[in-house]
């Protein structure tokens, strides 16, 4: 039978935990500290971060709006 990759989304959100001098560099230093890739074992287990990934699963979409379709695996 062949396989195909799906592309799926979600929303996710995630806390950073940060030391910093005032709400403005807490939050530069967020965005320096959070990672730009997130995989489900990725959350807490001593990261600064906590990610939540609370929604449904959707068909990603490009940045049009047109969804992704699913790709052969050869």
């Amino acid at each position: 039978m062949p396989k195909y990759n799906v592309h799926l989304s979600t929303v996710v959100s995630a806390t950073v935990t940060v030391e910093a001098e005032d709400a403005e560099q807490a939050i530069e230093a967020a965005y320096e500290e959070v990672p730009s890739e997130f995989c489900f074992q990725c959350s807490g287990h001593g990261q600064p971060w906590d990610l939540d990934m609370g929604g449904e699963w959707e068909i990603a979409t490009d940045g049009a709006g047109k969804e992704i379709p699913p790709e052969p695996v050869e």
